[in-house]
């Protein structure tokens, strides 16, 4: 007898903490992402059991349009992010291999600057245009590799509390494409610089002058 009370009063006990836990997760929802959460909770075979409320492939196929649709794009990451977090869903995280290729490549490009530089100076005619321009790129091209690891935070990252948090992404998302564009530009007349310098010929310099105009209106 003693032991079907315990086994009433527990049953009791974890249904209360249960509705509880829904219920606190229901008021930290965004009000468009409500009605989306009660329908599928009404319309689910699972009751309260949160365990299988996160197990039910209607969770992503149901709610998630119907956040989509009723939302905006910040409260919808708001909801996924609650979501994935009171489920206890898997995080993807890619950053440290992202971050790995992005200082391997911008190291190997510094060397090969700075190799260039040691054989102009010490054993070449100076420093001529190109290269000058050539620093300018590297420099836009360091400036690009920081913005995109800090962009890392959330692009290789599953956790949407980071995107969400982290609204200056869009900020940081249109530096680095102005970066880039202008590591692209330097590059291709750094390139045509170097052409003009060693090929002198009248010939060779009318026929790069349309690259450099065409280079220059992209």
């Amino acid at each position: 007898m003693h032991l079907l009370l315990l086994l009433v009063a527990w049953a009791w006990f974890m249904s209360q903490v249960l509705c509880s836990d829904l219920s606190n997760f229901l008021t930290q929802l965004p009000s468009c992402a409500e009605s989306c959460v009660l329908d599928f909770v009404s319309a689910s075979s699972c009751g309260t059991n949160a365990t299988c409320l996160c197990t039910d492939p209607k969770l992503k196929d149901d709610v998630l349009p119907c956040v989509e649709s009723h939302c905006l794009p910040r409260d919808a990451l708001a909801t996924i992010n609650l979501t994935s977090v009171a489920c206890d869903f898997p995080i993807r995280d890619k950053h440290e291999q992202f971050n790995i290729l992005t200082i391997t490549l911008i190291v190997i490009t510094g060397v090969t600057v700075g190799l260039r530089f040691v054989e102009k100076i010490r054993y070449g005619p100076g420093l001529q245009v190109d290269d000058y321009v050539i620093t300018g790129a590297f420099a836009t091209r360091l400036s690009a590799c920081m913005v995109s690891l800090e962009m890392a935070l959330g692009e290789m990252r599953g956790d949407l509390a980071l995107i969400q948090s982290h609204l200056t992404y869009a900020l940081f998302l249109y530096a680095g494409q102005t970066l880039y564009a202008t590591d692209v530009f330097a590059t291709k007349i750094c390139v045509l610089l170097f052409y003009l310098r060693i090929f002198p010929g009248v010939i060779i310099r009318r026929s790069l002058l349309p690259n450099k105009v065409n280079d220059e209106c992209r």
